[in-house]
């Protein structure tokens, strides 16, 4: 019996250790993608942004995880009996000091438990922000992390010459004013893309093309081409 235990109490212990080492791979495989995508962000400016960046934080949690032992989750005692139910539902209150206990098995192995991912934002006078964007600025922000990720996978799949080919679409953009426009303009004209926007309305906008379609009476739509350079 106490062989048995004791085989049991390893068990336990190797359970918990693979929990964190499992955990640190994937979190440090993040981290390596993320500085890869930041260093992308590195280059990206528009209106008065002049650095977006994702930053990873560690959660309590994380911290419990690495301090956690073995023998610190003995729970199978002489004379007493436990389900893994019961296990699992200790080893969160171990790692959870205050918080949500409601974790299942798959979650306490997930390293997404464990961090996270929040944007840095600095404008041209070096301030770190995180609200009073204008319009042209949130919309930015949102598509420079997007065009990052999209460019690191590019760069994965051996495609990153192909970045000039990358058209974004912009449907039904009727609250977006000019500005709002050009500082997204701006933004992909230092990525090499190109920008399309559904609009009711012309706008001025500096060297763009615009393509204006007028719906007719005889059901047809006619389609005018004007340059304002």
């Amino acid at each position: 019996l106490r062989q048995e235990l004791g085989e049991i109490e390893a068990r336990i212990k190797t359970y918990v250790q693979d929990i964190r080492q499992k955990v640190d791979q994937e979190i440090s495989k993040l981290k390596r993608r993320l500085d890869k995508v930041n260093s992308i962000l590195a280059d990206i400016r528009f209106g008065r942004i002049s650095q977006v960046k994702i930053e990873l934080t560690f959660l309590p949690q994380y911290d419990n995880l690495k301090r956690l032992e073995g023998d610190t989750l003995s729970l199978l005692d002489f004379g007493n009996q436990t389900t893994l139910q019961e296990f699992v539902q200790e080893l969160v209150k171990n790692i959870f000091k205050r918080g949500r206990v409601d974790l299942n098995e798959d979650q306490i192995a997930d390293y997404r438990t464990y961090i996270d991912l929040s944007w840095s934002i600095t404008d041209l006078d070096g301030e770190s922000r995180q609200k009073g964007f204008s319009g042209g600025e949130t919309l930015g922000i949102n598509l420079a992390i997007c065009l990052g990720l999209l460019f690191h996978w590019g760069g994965e799949a051996g495609q990153a010459h192909a970045r000039g080919l990358l058209i974004m679409a912009l449907d039904e953009a009727e609250r977006l004013d000019e500005q709002a426009v050009y500082t997204v303009r701006e933004l992909l004209d230092r990525t090499g893309s190109q920008l399309m926007v559904a609009l009711p309305r012309t706008i001025e906008v500096p060297d763009t093309i615009c393509h204006m379609l007028t719906p007719l009476e005889q059901g047809v739509t006619h389609v005018s081409v004007y340059h304002k350079g």
